[in-house]
Order: structure tokens, then sequence, then C-alpha cells
């Protein structure tokens, strides 16, 4: 039986024995009364007698008359109403010691809750305890090491996935680049009265092996990033950065043109240039996949505060595409995920992932907004002094 129906049942009998203790003990009590002839209960009645003389007698109130039955009553009553309440307190009393290791239980849930511990186990509840709380604990605890054993057996996968693919990533780098600088040379040393179709077929195995490239750069950066790695941090113009960048996004697409609005000079945050161009070059490149042609792509850099405090400079990039939709505003920065807009576009699905990883790692934010006439993307990060010449 549950510790609650115990609990109750234990309340229930309690109140019921101590109610039928007082009818008893007032019973008891009101008979003898009754048959003690010197504590015998009545009251002195007058009436006359056939010769009209006032008479005096005694009339005995026992429990058989109706003015004793209504005494016995009134004092069933009144010893009722003084038990029930020292009933109801002792109830609640015994309710309290019978939950007292469930209060146990929730703390320590919340606990291994709070902390990730999934190590952490119930202690052995003291005896006595009821049979049902000590097999809620040990089915707890057991859960609990099933739990964990899953929880090793993925991080043991998720490192050994980690370590080929950085493995993997290393292996590839040095051939690819062995293959773009013999297909560059043989583009050198092509005759100019070669075949347009050869010249063509070397130029697109030229942009195969770039992209597979940057995608093994990608694979390896995600990879230092899962192995906890950081980035070396030091001050950087952002106006100087942001001008690199779209100096080299004008050359992804030329119907497409690409403003930049503002930048001004003196922006300085703490971080890594490459990476931060990096991130410039991933915001620009995707919008500029979808933008229609004729389209425009706005670019602003600028000083900002933060309503909860700290200066810092903001990045807002806007295409003219036709947006993202709501349930896709979070899933475009999971790894791999390709919208099915996305999936016409050239890419693997990473851009957008290690660009908010590298804006988290420089300590700042980076955000969404669209509503179905294009979208901006908006890089927050905090300013920095510049260095000290």
């Amino acid at each position: 039986m549950s510790p609650l129906r115990l609990t109750g049942l234990h309340t229930c009998v309690l109140l019921l024995f101590t109610c039928a203790l007082c009818v008893v003990a007032v019973v008891v009590h009101d008979r003898v009364l009754q048959n003690s002839l010197d504590a015998e209960l009545g009251i002195y009645a007058q009436a006359t007698d056939p010769d009209g003389n006032l008479v005096t007698r005694w009339e005995s109130l026992g429990a058989t008359s109706p003015q004793g039955a209504a005494a016995l009553w009134v004092s069933v009553l009144a010893a009722c109403a003084l038990a029930l309440p020292l009933a109801v307190v002792a109830g609640r009393l015994m309710t309290r010691a019978a939950l007292a290791p469930l209060d146990g239980f929730i703390r320590t849930i919340r606990a291994i809750g709070d902390a990730d511990d999934l190590g952490r186990r119930i202690r052995p509840l003291p005896r006595p305890t009821y049979p049902a709380m000590v097999r809620l604990a040990d089915e707890f605890n057991r859960m609990l090491a099933r739990l964990q054993g899953s929880a090793q057996r993925v991080d043991e996968v998720l490192g050994a996935q980690r370590r080929f693919v950085a493995d993997a990533s290393h292996e590839l780098r040095t051939p690819l680049m062995s293959l773009r600088g013999n297909i560059h040379l043989l583009r050198d040393d092509a005759a100019a009265d070669a075949p347009a179709e050869h010249l063509a077929i070397l130029e697109e195995m030229e942009a195969e092996a770039a992209r597979m490239t940057r995608l093994v750069g990608d694979l390896l950066l995600l990879a230092e990033a899962d192995a906890g790695s950081h980035l070396v941090l030091a001050p950087v113009d952002m106006a100087s950065i942001v001008r690199h960048a779209i100096r080299a996004a004008r050359r992804l697409r030329h119907d497409v043109a690409v403003h930049l609005y503002s930048a001004p000079g003196g922006l300085w945050v703490c971080g890594d240039g490459d990476r931060l161009t990096q991130v410039v070059l991933i915001l620009l490149d995707n919008a500029l996949k979808f933008s229609p042609s004729g389209g425009t792509v706005d670019l602003r850099v600028e000083g900002a505060a933060r309503a909860a405090g700290g200066s810092g400079v903001l990045m807002r990039v806007t295409d003219s595409g036709p947006g993202v939709p709501p349930e896709e505003r979070e899933l475009i920065f999971e790894r791999f995920y390709r919208s099915d807009r996305g999936r016409a576009a050239e890419g693997a699905g990473l851009g957008l992932s290690i660009a908010r990883w590298i804006v988290q790692e420089h300590h700042g934010t980076l955000e969404l907004e669209s509503n179905g006439n294009g979208a901006t993307f908006s890089v927050w990060l905090p300013s920095t002094s510049p260095p000290e010449t």
C-alpha cells in the first residue's frame, strides 16, 4: 500500500477510534452517575395533591427520560467536538512524517537536473520506512544508472566521430592543396589555341577543388570547436575587416549589387581578424545566394550600445531575397541544415553554424530578422580600446 493511502487510512482509523472512545467514556460516565444515589441527576417538581395541598417531589433525569437522553447526546457531541481537532492534528503529523522521504526525493532530483550529474544517487532510506518508498528509491537509482550508461556511450560515439572528422580533415587538406596546384599549373601551361572545352573543364575542376578545400576547412574548424578549443583574441578594426570582405564578395556575383552604407573607422573589437572576416564573408555569401538577379545586398557597421549595458559594434547584412519562414529561423543555424530553397544553391549547410560559433567565441550575438521581404543578419560584438602604439 502506498504511503499516501496508508497515511489516510491511519488518519481515518484514528479519528473513528477517538470518537468511539469519547462516546464510550460519556456513556459509562452517565451510567455511573445514574446508578449512584449520591450523585443522582434530577429536579424538584411541585404539584397539588387531590386534597389541594402543594407537594414537592424529586424526579430523576435518568438516561431513559427525555431530559437525560438529551443531556447524554449533548455530552457525546461535546466530546466529539473536542476529539475531532486532536485527531486532525495527529493525522497531519502522521502524514508529514510519512511523506518526509518524498521531500528528500524531490531535492535530490532537482539537484541532479540542475547539475546534470547522472552519477548522483538517492541515499538509502532510514528504517523503518514504507516498502513502497524503498522500492521507489531503488527503481529511481536503477534508472539513473541506465541513463548514465547511455550518456557515456553517446559521449564515446561523439568523441570517436569528432576524432574521425578531425583526422579526415587533416588528411584531406594536403592532397587537395596538391590537386589545386596541379590544376593551376595545367591552366597556365595550356596553349593559347587549346580548345575552349578543355579550358572550361580545368576551370570547373579548380572550382570544385576550391569548394572541397573550403568544406574540409569548415569541418576541421567545427572539430576544433567540439574539442573545446578557443580563439586567440586581440584588438582589430571592424571597418578594415568589412572593407576587405566586401571587395571579395563583389566578385562572387556580378548581377547583384553589394552596398556598404556605413563603416566608420575607430570601431575596435577584441577578436580574431581572420575569423571575423570569415563571418562577414559567410553572411555576404548567404545574402548573395538568395538575392534575385538585379537585387541588392546592404551592409552597415556602426557603434551600438545594448539595453543590458555595454558598448559594442553592430553589423547588419540585409538581402533582397524571399526571407526566412518562422519555422526555419532557428534551424538554419544547425549544422548541415538546408532549406528546400537552399538545396538548389551551393554549400553544405555549415556556414551559419560556423558564423554563430565564431561570434559566440567573441562574446557576441548573431540574430536573424525576416518579415517575408528579405532577411537581415545582425552581429553584435563588444567593443574595446585600440591597441597602444
